[in-house]
């Protein structure tokens, strides 16, 4: 079956999780979730970011459960090959996402978020929705993640071209 995504625009992409290590010997590696709303989902492909690039990989299996799984790809077959995959963001393309996921989900999602003091926070990798107040993940520059309430009073701009979204919130929320 031929890649469906010949071209990828990133901003199609959605943040699905993280490979973290390998799994025995025949490449497979086990890879934790950005959202537990994913467990539901088998995507046929996943793109994983390799120098910010993301590459497509098609799925030979899936399995396990909660915030992770075991991951097999196509092409990957020994422990050496899964090894160069292990610290690497895992994408999923929109149109796996079921109907049901918001839009401001798939808006915002891999925006970066900076205060109106001009200091980077870092990159939105999830929106919760099913709250009432919407939330905000964010992964910081040094890999820890902070949650920040997506108040329309607190957003100052945002430029869609450069994929920023500047907000005007009380800096005590990133040590909370």
């Amino acid at each position: 079956m031929p890649n469906p995504f010949p071209t990828i625009d990133p901003k199609h992409l959605i943040a699905y999780g993280k490979v973290r290590r390998t799994h025995g010997n025949q490449g497979e590696v086990i890879l934790a979730l950005v959202s537990p709303a994913f467990e539901v989902l088998e995507p046929q492909f996943l793109f994983l970011l390799i120098d910010e690039i993301p590459v497509p990989y098609r799925l030979a299996s899936i399995r396990g459960g909660g915030e992770q799984f075991i991951i097999g790809f196509e092409g990957i077959d020994t422990l050496t090959d899964a090894e160069t995959l292990v610290g690497l963001e895992a994408q999923i393309h929109q149109d796996e996402l079921p109907e049901e996921h918001s839009n401001i989900s798939l808006t915002f999602r891999n925006y970066q978020l900076q205060h109106v003091g001009g200091e980077l926070i870092g990159r939105i990798v999830d929106i919760d929705s099913s709250t009432t107040n919407i939330l905000i993940l964010i992964e910081r520059p040094n890999h820890s993640e902070v949650t920040i309430p997506l108040v329309e009073q607190w957003i100052a701009s945002i430029d869609d071209h450069h994929r920023i979204i500047t907000m005007d919130f009380p800096l005590e929320l990133l040590d909370l």
